[in-house]
This record gives C-alpha cells, sequence and structure tokens, in this order.
C-alpha cells in the first residue's frame, strides 16, 4: 500500500502544479502590454496586443489566457521558417503539392501538404479582437504576395472577435464559446470558419473567397446569421 500512496502523492503534485501554471499563475500575473513586436513560442499570461504583431513561428497560448487587441492592430503571420514548430507528425511536415491522385492524411490531390516544418499555426485561448470599421483588426501573411495557403491554422477556444479582416489561412478554428461578428474573410484554404462542436455565433460577415468553405461544421449548433457569401472559387 506504500508504494499506492506515494503514486497518489506524486499525482496530486502534478495535479496542482499544472491548475497553478495553467490556471492561477496566468491571473497572479500583470497583463503584458505587447505592441510593435515579434511572437512565436508559448504565452503564458494575459496580454494586450496593439501596433504591429509580426508571429514568426506557432503560437500556443495556456488554457484561460486572454489576449486583447486593438483596433488597428495588424497581426501578421511569417510564410517561411517556423521558429517553434510544434508539429512534428511526419505527414505534417510533408511539402509540395500531393500528386498522389488520392487523399493523404486529409489533404485532398492537388493541394498543398501542411509543410509544418515551415508553415506557422497559432492555438489561442480568449481573445477579444475589437475593431471598428475604421480600424479593424488585420489578421493575414507577410508575403508581397499573398496566397489561401500561408499559414496554416488559427485556432481560438473561445472569446469575440469583431471588424477582423481575416486572410491567407489554411482553417480557422473557432470553439463552442466563440462570437465572431462584422468581420471580412478573403484568400482562404480550406475553411474560413470550422466549427467543431458548442454553440458559436456567426454574425453579420461577409465571406469573399475561400478555395473549399465558408463555413464548415462538424457536431455543433452554431448560430449563422445576416451573413453574405460570394462564390466560392
Amino acid at each position: 500500500m506504500y508504494w499506492f500512496f506515494k503514486v497518489c502523492l506524486a499525482a496530486g503534485v502534478i495535479i496542482l502544479l499544472v491548475v497553478f501554471i495553467f490556471f492561477i499563475r496566468p491571473k497572479l500575473l500583470p497583463t503584458a502590454q505587447i505592441s510593435n513586436s515579434e511572437k512565436y513560442g508559448l504565452i503564458s499570461q494575459n496580454e494586450h496586443w496593439s501596433g504591429t504583431i509580426k508571429i514568426t513561428g506557432d503560437l500556443v497560448a495556456f488554457p484561460g489566457v486572454s489576449i486583447n487587441i486593438d483596433p488597428g492592430t495588424q497581426i501578421l503571420v511569417a510564410t517561411q521558417g517556423d521558429k517553434f514548430n510544434i508539429d512534428h507528425y511526419p505527414y505534417h511536415t510533408k511539402s509540395g503539392i500531393n500528386d498522389t491522385g488520392a487523399v493523404v492524411d486529409n489533404i485532398k490531390p492537388g493541394f498543398p501538404f501542411l509543410d509544418e516544418k515551415q508553415k506557422i499555426s497559432i492555438y489561442l485561448s480568449k481573445i477579444y479582437a475589437s475593431g471598428t470599421k475604421e480600424q479593424p483588426v488585420i489578421i493575414q501573411s507577410d508575403a508581397p504576395h499573398r496566397s489561401p495557403y500561408d499559414f496554416n491554422i488559427l485556432s481560438v477556444k473561445m472569446g469575440v472577435l469583431s471588424n477582423v479582416y481575416f486572410s491567407n489561412y489554411r482553417r480557422f478554428e473557432i470553439g463552442p464559446n466563440v462570437t465572431v461578428r462584422d468581420s471580412e474573410f478573403s484568400e482562404i484554404g480550406e475553411c474560413a470558419i470550422c466549427i467543431r462542436a458548442g454553440k458559436p455565433n456567426v454574425l453579420n460577415n461577409l465571406f469573399l473567397g475561400s478555395l473549399e468553405d465558408h463555413i464548415w461544421v462538424l457536431r455543433a449548433s452554431p448560430t449563422i446569421e445576416n451573413n453574405s457569401f460570394l462564390p466560392t472559387k
């Protein structure tokens, strides 16, 4: 029984550490003011973004960490040279076009592989992006000639994104407690908004161009109202 007690004690300590690091610590630290800066790696405390934010590697926020984004903020994502790649799955690191004639790890024939060694993915917890019509928040690649596959994934678990100009990514995955409203989507690879669960809100947006789906839904009950769609190319 002594070994069982030691295992339980160790497990308890690990759980407490996880709770402290991921849920309590971010609330104790002051909000970091991030302006005209480069970002990649882990985000372990609340942040406030403004100016131009250049994302140069995979970006992962701890659970519960909030990012508030000012009107007029530009978030530019690098198209090459991922400084913090977190995805080393062999098929995800393949580059070039899928010319096999078959679907390979969800990549259809004729479409580019994920190329995770170079392409960036962004996983955020809680986002409040407060753009305006006059000063929208802009999320796009930094390429001089932009394309729908310049970066791979933008993922947001909860929050509100309003008056945001989105472009140049493969997928935008939103969680069950996300509202996206009054925003514009163009030059998208797979799905401008991808919904897998819950009841997020997609309201009053303009979808200008996606190579596959404007809004993709699986096992979810989103509210999708007052959006405008141009034909998918």
